[in-house]
């Protein structure tokens, strides 16, 4: 990272060794002191800490606040915290740092506010934290893991809201622990282990691919206000693989402006969606990274029918879900598409075997009602079937005194034809013994046809009656 300008605007700063600002830290200057009733902070202020490396290990112990401001660390690999105790607060402020800070071990006994610092890489590694704030600009990955805090806030303070990449690793059930999150944009978020009696919330994420992976939550994890970032990139996905979600919450979640809703191996049927944005996007191969992903992009990334059975099950669980929350709507349009996807899992058999009438009413279910979905669909396939059985029972002369009369139609031929029309599309009429050879097979059919798609229009209607 390019830090020439602000090292420059700073010219006046001070160069020091990490050696330097080690014996600094442990015996500070008396201008370098600032009291405040009991409470003592070293501040080190407007430093150019210039080394190959920074190391504050297990032989530095700090019992006064500390607080570094306007301070460059400028070196190859970085700022490394191993093994450093801070019985007090520690405070980085408009700091730089020309690699990053790697937290990997430490005790800190207060909080640890990392305040408009600018770096390429944050990893909380180890250590064992009280309270974690942060606020950062130019953060290109963010690495979460084998630490033990209370609370990680990236909330509280504004500031820089653009990073790259964040990996949430819960390695161990007892590490880690309340992370919240907030406005901030990602191009990546990773989330993996187990999470047990914690909190994550992310609220307000803009991220082009959110990924939750191998991941049981026992704790409480929640969704609020999550789009991607930018709708051009093509590499847009939220995606779940091999994970239990329990009570996982989805608020405002804008799965429609995703490319791909991926759902593989996991359990979602307990998980809560609260307002969020839907389309047909469900997939079941893994997102950019993962397993065979190059292989399907060179293959248009299309739909298989390995997929189907996943893809299939994922809409099932979703219905289930929606059923629990109450929300017939969406629970129709899940089913509906659960039975699209088991229909194309079904080969078309011998006409005496089930699997061949299954086929065909999943078929009829889907042209005549969308699956129950649709109310103009069977009405307008009643009127249309009907009117074409009628239309062949008058050309039989089924009906008589009714025929077709191009030369000579009569205002009183059509208005009993309207009124018998309506009488004969009542499935549940009294039987016609006057019919007789083909005109009874046309009655039953019309019967049929219209009981059939009188139940579809019924069913449609039924979906928003509790």
């Amino acid at each position: 990272m390019n830090y020439e300008k602000e090292l420059a605007e700073n010219s006046t700063a001070q160069k020091i060794t990490a050696k330097q600002l080690i014996n600094m830290i442990k015996s500070p200057d008396v201008n370098q002191l600032k009291y405040s009733g009991d409470e003592t902070t070293i501040i080190i202020r407007d430093y150019i800490v210039q080394d190959e490396n920074i190391i504050f290990s297990e032989s530095l112990t700090v019992k006064y606040r500390l607080t570094f401001e306007n301070c460059f660390f400028v070196c190859d690999k970085g700022l490394f915290i191993i093994g450093m105790v801070c019985e007090n607060f520690l405070t980085f402020e408009n700091c730089y740092f020309t690699r990053g800070i790697y937290l990997e071990d430490g005790t800190f006994k207060k909080e640890l506010l990392l305040k408009s610092i600018h770096l390429e890489n944050i990893h909380l590694g180890g250590g064992i934290y009280e309270e974690i704030k942060l606020s950062a600009f130019d953060v290109q990955s963010f690495w979460i893991s084998d630490a033990k805090f209370k609370k990680l806030d990236l909330e509280t303070y504004v500031g820089g809201n653009d990073f790259g990449d964040l990996t949430i690793m819960c390695s161990q059930p007892d590490e880690l622990g309340d992370i919240i999150i907030a406005n901030k944009k990602f191009d990546r978020i990773s989330i993996y282990g187990t999470n047990k009696d914690k909190r994550f919330d992310f609220k307000n994420i803009e991220c082009d691919f959110l990924s939750i992976i191998n991941f049981i939550n026992a704790g409480s994890l929640n969704f609020f206000g999550v789009k991607p970032r930018k709708l051009h990139n093509e590499e847009r996905y939220f995606q779940i693989v091999n994970s239990s979600l329990e009570k996982v919450q989805f608020f405002r979640v804008y799965f429609s402006q995703y490319k791909e809703f991926i759902i593989l191996d996991s359990l979602i049927a307990d998980a809560i969606f609260i307002n969020c944005k839907w389309t047909n996007n469900i997939r079941a191969l893994k997102g950019p990274n993962f397993g065979n992903y190059q292989e399907s992009i060179r293959n248009g990334r299309k739909i298989t029918k390995d997929e189907f059975n996943t893809i299939k099950e994922s809409y099932r669980q979703l219905k289930i879900s929606m059923n629990k929350q109450g929300d017939k709507i969406y629970e129709g349009k899940f089913y509906a598409e659960e039975m699209n996807y088991y229909n194309k899992l079904l080969d078309w058999t011998c006409p005496l075997g089930n699997q061949f009438w299954e086929k065909v009413i999943l078929h009829w279910s889907r042209i005549f009602s969308n699956y129950g979905q649709s109310f103009i669909r069977p009405f307008l396939f009643l009127l249309i079937g009907h009117f074409l059985l009628f239309s062949l029972a008058v050309c039989l002369n089924g009906l008589l005194p009714l025929h077709y009369s191009y030369s000579n139609p009569t205002s009183e031929g059509f208005r009993e034809a309207f009124e018998k029309f309506f009488i004969y599309i009542n499935p549940l009429r009294r039987l016609e013994m006057s019919l007789t050879g083909y005109l009874v097979v046309i009655d039953i059919f019309m019967r049929v046809w219209s009981s059939y798609m009188l139940y579809n229009i019924i069913r449609a209607t039924r979906r928003f009656i509790s």
